[in-house]
Parts: structure tokens; C-alpha cells; sequence
């Protein structure tokens, strides 16, 4: 096959990214011929197909009015965006187009594009965009249930995006729009939720049910070759207590930080970048028994990971399917996890993990400090489960046989 892989960042910037790469790769290793189309930048990764990229567009950025009223007819209805898939499906013949994040940047426009040129469209779904102008669906209150069964309005209100007015505003007018020409619903054949806490909540919301799958997200098949190599009894049952993903509110890491303030016995190192990276530092900075490394990949973060006696994931939003608690599992190391979203569909209480109610410091300063505890036997039994786990369901050979299903099934539907 050859299969188009859209996603609108192509550098590894987050857990998005991540498994937009690791399909590339899986799809690769097994004689695919894979073309990436996506957003310029200078970080980048090298392809030959740059030329069929977007112009980039920030909008994050404060630029002069007409510019950002050129920024919001962008997001609603990208003329760029669809001259340039035309031409790129003009001059290569694509059988499938499987979508990751293109919110925003590229615009439902495409969909046009994909049925003129009679290419059908799968999509993986990293967030609630799809029913949410609010994507995280946390706000400054935490979890925001707002725009449940379309009340988009409230999300203008109560200023949910980004604690904005403005923002929420321009959000709640995309959604509307997308909402009302259905660009979604009528232009993708298959949604893939990585959960079925998303698939649920999506339906609830109003998006088509027949139209939902569950797959569960892989890990890379290097990731998880590497992790295989030392049994539960070989590993040392590592000094510290480890938290890897974004700095950012819904992430619950000021949650974890508050929690480990007195517990000046277990070292904690925390790994990853974000808006609150400044504020963490001042935070931290009488607290020597909390390390914050920053940004890691690769080998550097394998070997941290292994180090690690236990990983923290405090999450306070509807974590969708923690790719940082599977890339856990595979390593052997149990995780301390609050309780909310796709994580109790991976994290069973006490065996191969422990549970705690999320936003509750306190609840969390308990169950790492009765964790800690625990004896070796305890330690062992934890890491041989979340081996198990890792094993049953982020095999990347089980991903790409389901994924090949939905591929083949899309392609012989399709009108």
C-alpha cells in the first residue's frame, strides 16, 4: 500500500508526534511505501515530500489584526491547505490517508480534496477536538464538561480555552462551523480511539458511533525489543521515583510536587518541558531531594526510566492512553496513577499499579509513601504484571495486524 500519514508537526513535539512517527516506522518496516505530508518548520525531519508542506502559521503568536483575522478564516476553511493535498494526490496516487492531529493548521478543507481524488481517510483521535472546542476538556477549574451535546457557548463563558475569552470565542465559532457542514463525520470513514474511555465519551457527545474503533496505542518496536531484555528478577528495583511527560496543569505535576514537599526521603526526578517549567524551578529550588532534568528521548530517557523504582502519572485531565505509562510497563516499572480516563483501563490497582483519586495531594502523598515501603516480593510481582501488560496489549505486531484490518476494510468500502 501506499499510505498517506498526515499530521500537522513533523518533529517529535509530543505524545502525538510520537506515535505519528512510530506508525511511519511500523508501516515502513512492513514493505509499505509511506508519504508524510504535514506543516514546515525548521525542526523538521528531512523528506523528500517537503515541498507538498504547508506554510507554517503560529497561532500562539500575536500578530496585527489582519493577520489574525487571516489566522481564523484559516482554521475554518484552508484554501492552502487543499491547493496543496490536490496537487500532492495529482502527482502520487494514494490509496488510503490515515489523519493524527491537523486541527487548526490544515482545516477539514482536505476532505473535499480526499473524495475528489477517491482516496478514503482514516483518523487517530490524541485529544476532544472532535467534540470540544476545549480539546483537553480542562479549563483553570479542571475538568471541563462544557460543550457536552454541542453547548459550545459555555465554553465562551467560561473561558476554557486558555483562561480567554477571545480564544474561546474563536474556538467555539471553529467547532460550530466544522460542526454544521459535518466535515468530519462525512469525511473520515474510521475515527481510532487509542481508549475506549474516548470512544464512549465521543459517542456520548454525539459523534457516530459506527464510525469508532478501539486500538490501543504501540510501542516502538525498538522501545519494546530493548525492554524485553531484563526479567522482573534480573532488575534492580531503582532509587527514585520517576514523572516524564509535558510541565503543564493537566498533567497534575504541581499536584505531584505539592505531594513530595515533605517527603524528603525519595528522591523524585522529573523529565519533560512546558509552560509551567519556569515555575516548577522556583518551586524546587529548596527541595534538593526533586531533580527536574528537563527534555529527554531515546536512550537517555531508557536509561532513566530503568533507573526509576516507580513512575508517577498524577494526570487531572482525561488522560486519553498515556504512551509514558505503556513505555513504563515495558521497562517493568509499576505506576502510581490517579484514577481518571483511559488510565484505570490500564493501571489495575495493586497489581500492576496503584491508584489514587486525581487532584488529591495529599491522597497521592499517601500511597507514595506506603508504596515506597513495600518489600522486594511486592516490587517484583508489580513489575512482572506491567511486563504482561506492556506484552498482551502494545505489541506493535498485534497494532499493525488490527491496523491492516481497518486499512483493508475502509479501502474495499469505499465509493
Amino acid at each position: 500500500m501506499r499510505i498517506l500519514q498526515v499530521n500537522k508537526f513533523f518533529y517529535r513535539r509530543g505524545g502525538a508526534e510520537t506515535h505519528f512517527f512510530d506508525v511511519i516506522d511500523l508501516l515502513t518496516a512492513h514493505g509499505h511505501e509511506v508519504v508524510p505530508w504535514s506543516m514546515k518548520d525548521p525542526t523538521n525531519h528531512k523528506t523528500a515530500y517537503e515541498k507538498y508542506f504547508i506554510d507554517p502559521i503560529n497561532f500562539q503568536k500575536r500578530e496585527p489584526w489582519w493577520r489574525e483575522v487571516k489566522k481564523i478564516g484559516h482554521l475554518l476553511y484552508s484554501r492552502e491547505a487543499a491547493r496543496k493535498l490536490d496537487q500532492l494526490l495529482t502527482d502520487i496516487k494514494i490509496d488510503i490517508a490515515h489523519v493524527h492531529n491537523i486541527y487548526h493548521h490544515f482545516s477539514p478543507s482536505i476532505f473535499a480534496v480526499f473524495k475528489k481524488h477517491r482516496v478514503p481517510v482514516v483518523m487517530t483521535l490524541h485529544d476532544y477536538k472532535l467534540v470540544s472546542p476545549n480539546y483537553r476538556l480542562f479549563n483553570r477549574h479542571g475538568v471541563c464538561l462544557c460543550s457536552s451535546h454541542h453547548r459550545y457557548y459555555e465554553v465562551i463563558f467560561n473561558r476554557c480555552v486558555d483562561d480567554s475569552a477571545a480564544k474561546s470565542l474563536v474556538a467555539a465559532l471553529e467547532l460550530s462551523f466544522h460542526k454544521l457542514f459535518q466535515f468530519y463525520e462525512k469525511g473520515v470513514a474510521r475515527f481510532i480511539a487509542p481508549s475506549e474511555f474516548m470512544r464512549a465519551l465521543m459517542i456520548e457527545w454525539g459523534a457516530p458511533a459506527k464510525k469508532f474503533v478501539t486500538l490501543h496505542n504501540f510501542l516502538n518496536p525498538a522501545w519494546y525489543a530493548s525492554a524485553a531484555l531484563t526479567s522482573p528478577e534480573e532488575q534492580p528495583a531503582g532509587d527514585y521515583l520517576l514523572y516524564m511527560g509535558r510541565l503543564s496543569h493537566e498533567k497534575g505535576i504541581l499536584s505531584l510536587i505539592a505531594a513530595m514537599r515533605t517527603l524528603t526521603h525519595i528522591p523524585l526526578k522529573i523529565v519533560g518541558a512546558g509552560p509551567l517549567e519556569d515555575s516548577i524551578r522556583r518551586q524546587i529550588k529548596n527541595a534538593p531531594h526533586i531533580e527536574l532534568l528537563g527534555h529527554k528521548e531515546g536512550l537517555a530517557l531508557e536509561r532513566i526510566v530503568e533507573g526509576a523504582r516507580v513512575v508517577v502519572l498524577p494526570s487531572e485531565w482525561f488522560e486519553n492512553y498515556s504512551m509514558s505509562l505503556i513505555e513504563s510497563f515495558a521497562k517493568g516499572k509499576p505506576v502510581i496513577a490517579s484514577a481518571i480516563g483511559g488510565i484505570p483501563e490500564i493501571v489495575r490497582d495493586g497489581v500492576n499499579g496503584w491508584l489514587f483519586p486525581p487532584g488529591d495531594a495529599r491522597a497521592l502523598r499517601a500511597t507514595i509513601e506506603r508504596v515506597w515501603g513495600y518489600d522486594k516480593e511486592v516490587w517484583k510481582s508489580a513489575s512482572r504484571a506491567a511486563r504482561e501488560y506492556a506484552r498482551a496489549h502494545n505489541n506493535p505486531e498485534v497494532y499493525y495486524e488490527r491496523l491492516m484490518e481497518i486499512y483493508e476494510e475502509v479501502v474495499q468500502t469505499k465509493t
